[in-house]
């Protein structure tokens, strides 16, 4: 049986200490590699790319890669702090993501979007009680959008975090003269003399996340903490429902790769 990572390792990769040198971060990856072979992060990581960039860039890389080293059992490992992430550490993330989604980590595959519905069906309507089906059917979609003015969540700090959530309220209020609604934050105030208008306690907070509404409590989950994307909990999180609690956007949440701040959830239920 392979021995864990040594527990002394991941204090000393704790994601606020500079980034490690190449030999003792690869002694750990490899061994990591080993134990958790599907930790997609470790998987990817080269040392010859590493060792390649310059000292911002390491520190700029090693947070995004530090809660694959801290939790072994990752399956992605990974985070990117700021868009342009994707683009600078490309030879890293690209492999990881063509991986994720297609099995593919060489990027070789492409994807042609269709959003012709003329042939599903009848006439582009799909009638599910034709197929059998005769109790509703709920079907949540799900996209993540982020604002190009701020961080990704791992970089941000309490102030921007507000900050984004203060941006969403203009366009809640829009959505809300379409569809009704309320703001539910669990951002306790904006600033010293700035209440927040939405704030809602605990046992509203824990009603909303019982009803599917409210995602769960981010702080108390080791990888999302570790990339520090859980930093400044509850600052900058929260939701707008609809009136009819069929549309949701969550704000401040964050999960997978690519990492997104802005997630909409839309529900139908369909008899």
């Amino acid at each position: 049986m392979l021995a864990p990572v040594p527990r002394c390792w991941c204090d000393w990769f704790a994601p606020d200490k500079p980034a490690p040198d190449a030999e003792s971060l690869f002694k750990a990856v490899e061994q990591i590699r080993r134990s958790d072979p599907d930790n997609r992060c470790c998987k990817y990581l080269d040392r010859a790319y590493y060792e390649s960039l310059s000292a911002v860039q390491r520190a700029a890389f090693w947070q995004c890669v530090c809660t694959g080293i801290h939790n072994h059992d990752s399956s992605m490992g990974c985070y990117a702090m700021k868009p342009g992430d994707y683009t600078t550490f490309k030879p890293f993330f690209g492999k990881v993501i063509g991986d994720y989604h297609k099995n593919d980590p060489a990027c070789a595959l492409t994807h042609t979007n269709s959003w012709d519905a003329s042939k599903v069906g009848e006439n582009g309507v799909l009638d599910l009680q034709k197929l059998g089906l005769k109790e509703p059917l709920s079907m949540r979609v799900r996209v993540g959008r982020n604002l190009t003015a701020f961080n990704l969540p791992g970089a941000m700090d309490r102030s921007e975090r507000v900050n984004f959530e203060k941006r969403m309220l203009g366009g809640f209020d829009a959505l809300k003269k379409k569809f009704g609604g309320t703001v539910y934050s669990i951002t306790p105030e904006f600033g010293p003399d700035e209440p927040n208008p939405n704030f809602i306690d605990d046992r509203q907070y824990n009603a909303l996340v019982a009803k599917h509404i409210m995602f769960k409590d981010m702080d108390a989950d080791p990888y999302l903490k570790s990339a520090g994307i859980s930093s400044d909990w509850p600052y900058g999180r929260g939701c707008w429902v609809s009136r009819d609690e069929q549309k949701i956007i969550w704000f401040g949440e964050a999960r997978g790769t690519p990492t997104q701040p802005v997630r909409a959830c839309m529900h139908r239920a369909r008899g």
